[in-house]
């Protein structure tokens, strides 16, 4: 299996719908932004409403003009003044925010819903295509189930997976510039910025050595999925047949077991899926301690910024928002991904009865079918072997013999729904 490769054919879906998926992140961009800006506001909070102090650069000749006049400018003004611009400026943010949250949710539900409709398309028009040995050998509710149970699990993928997969990096992105800002330009230690390096592999590192397992239990499921509606789909056709023979309980007892396995794979997989976040939370309830013990020799004896450390503490925190997310979305994709590999089975499947592009158009019989020393075979077992027959046009032929003897493959071989081995039909000597 190569992960890559069919996470790329999968996104190559997305190709029609680029406009969309632009707008999108665009809008993506904007929630970023606005989510890594806010610990900003925290410094004046802490350090000139709740503390009284002032904020307090550190001596760096590279802290740009802009923001040494905006610190005069908080410095000087009144508590009350600055609580209120510090409020109006929550509430803008929070409601720019929930609104870019509104349009990025819809415009990937949207643009998932459009790429699950043409997988289903494409799907469905290579089935048409395939050669009736393909339906032959995979059962019909199997089948089904490829295009119903399958993408439904693809679309999660393509909805809330790609959707924190474009998201989750950018807040990433803007978070880690504004928290590099603040031990740039304030006197928090740049240790803190190394600790905060060690704890994000420790939040992927479980999603990372679960996923490969939660993409075969996930395979697993969708395989069992596909038997149960083997079952049901023979029981629904064949009730007469089952109430005829009194194979009520039988038929009970093959579905309740497979049910049972499916439920199993199911429980396994939930079991694995969801200590992910658990895991996540006592590390990140570690760091906390760790960067609190780091910095209270330096707050508690003044040298280091209440509103800073705030500020970057709470950079942190909303920061693990979105590992914790990316972690969650390779479990997810994960899913998707083995899906996809049983999809992307039927569309790379050769279509064995290919139409020659000279083909002679038949209108109708004028004088006889003939078959030419015709070999065939289902799989290994032979059926036909130097098989030969004339029938004339108006001619009544009867064809007799044992089950499995051939009969309804002579038929099917007329149509073309198999070519023989070897041999050859005519019509009309063509």
């Amino acid at each position: 299996m190569n992960d890559a490769k069919d996470y790329k054919r999968l996104l190559g879906f997305l190709r029609p719908h680029w406009k969309l998926l632009l707008i999108a992140f665009l809008v993506m961009i904007g929630y970023s932004v606005l989510n890594g800006a806010s610990p900003m506001a925290v410094i004046p909070f802490v350090d000139n409403i709740v503390s009284g102090n002032k904020i307090v650069l550190n001596d760096n000749p590279h802290i740009p003009q802009f923001l040494l006049s905006l610190v005069d400018v908080i410095n000087s003004m009144p508590q009350m003044q600055l609580f209120k611009a510090i409020l109006l400026f929550f509430f803008i943010a929070y409601t720019l925010t929930n609104v870019f949250t509104f349009f990025q949710n819809f415009l990937m539900f949207k643009l998932g819903e459009k790429v699950i409709r043409d997988i289903k398309d494409a799907l469905y028009k290579k089935m048409l295509s395939l050669s009736m040995s393909f339906y032959s050998k995979n059962p019909t509710a199997t089948l089904m189930s490829r295009i119903t149970y399958d993408t439904n699990i693809i679309r999660e993928s393509m909805t809330t997976g790609l959707l924190d997969l474009i998201l989750r990096p950018l807040e990433i992105i803007c978070l880690t510039f504004f928290m590099i800002s603040i031990v740039m330009f304030t006197k928090v230690p740049v240790k803190f910025i190394l600790t905060s390096a060690v704890l994000f592999p420790c939040i992927l590192l479980p999603a990372m050595l679960l996923g490969k397992q939660l993409r075969k239990l996930s395979k697993r499921s969708q395989e069992k999925m596909g038997g149960i509606n083997t079952i049901l789909f023979e029981i629904m056709t064949g009730i007469r047949i089952v109430k005829a023979f009194s194979m009520q309980d039988y038929e009970y007892n093959k579905f309740k077991e497979q049910n049972q396995l499916f439920y199993k794979i199911q429980v396994k997989t939930a079991k694995k899926d969801q200590i992910i976040s658990p895991l996540n939370e006592i590390t990140s309830s570690l760091y906390l301690v760790l960067v609190l013990l780091l910095a209270s020799g330096q707050m508690f004896n003044g040298t280091l910024s209440f509103g800073a450390v705030s500020a970057f503490i709470l950079g942190i925190f909303l920061m693990l928002k979105p590992i914790k997310r990316l972690s969650k979305v390779y479990t997810i994709i994960q899913k998707g991904l083995a899906a996809a590999t049983r999809i992307f089975e039927i569309l790379d499947t050769d279509i064995e009865i290919k139409e020659r592009s000279e083909a002679i158009v038949l209108n109708e019989i004028k004088d006889n079918i003939s078959f030419n020393n015709i070999d065939f075979k289902y799989n290994d077992e032979v059926i036909l072997k130097g098989f030969d027959l004339e029938v004339k046009k108006g001619e009544i032929v009867a064809i007799v013999g044992p089950s499995g003897a051939g009969k309804t493959t002579l038929i099917n071989l007329i149509p073309r729904f198999y070519d023989p081995i070897s041999g050859n039909i005519t019509v009309d000597g063509v």
